[in-house]
């Protein structure tokens, strides 16, 4: 069968609703229930819902030889034990296994936090853990309360310091 027409529209048995319609160099669109679902655009297509795997529920979004360039998102929802893996040799993991979340450096390097400021807080984030300013201070906290931090001729101590009963505090070269 071939239909040649540079407007097609193909709707339902009553005329009340659109199934499909496709528009030379425009966009085809797909309808579901008289909705709008899918269209290509100028740009690639476009999808209105969700987008849902069959009953195997795994499905690759593109491939090695292939891979998407960006992909801008709005949430990711991922099950326990499922991974987000970074780099060519899932280098970089990161992960909630049940009871515990993981940011997992899998490959030969380090873990590196880049930052003007880097803070670690509670998890109601109402208390500082530690902080580290760019040129400037590293400060640790307990319980909210900073009792460390360093500064450019040394380091401060915010309390008393303790010692057990066989250490020392060794001062000067010797």
């Amino acid at each position: 069968l071939i239909i040649q027409t540079s407007n097609f529209n193909l709707d339902n048995a009553g005329g009340t609703e659109n199934i499909l319609t496709a528009t030379e160099n425009g966009a085809v669109e797909l309808y579901y229930d008289g909705s709008k679902k899918f269209e290509t655009t100028s740009g690639g297509v476009k999808v209105t819902g969700n987008i849902l795997a069959d009953t195997a529920n795994t499905r690759d979004i593109g491939s090695s030889s292939v891979p998407f360039n960006d992909a801008f998102l709005n949430g990711i929802t991922m099950l326990d034990n499922k991974k987000i893996a970074l780099g060519n040799s899932a280098d970089l993991l990161i992960y909630h296994e049940g009871n515990h979340s993981y940011i997992q450096d899998a490959g030969t390097g380090s873990l590196i936090l880049v930052g003007n400021n880097v803070t670690m807080q509670n998890a109601a984030q109402t208390e500082n853990m530690f902080s580290a300013t760019q040129d400037g201070s590293v400060d640790l906290y307990h319980n909210g309360t900073k009792k460390f931090e360093t500064r450019s001729g040394g380091a401060a101590v915010f309390g008393h310091l303790e010692l057990g009963d066989n250490d020392k505090v060794m001062l000067g070269d010797s």
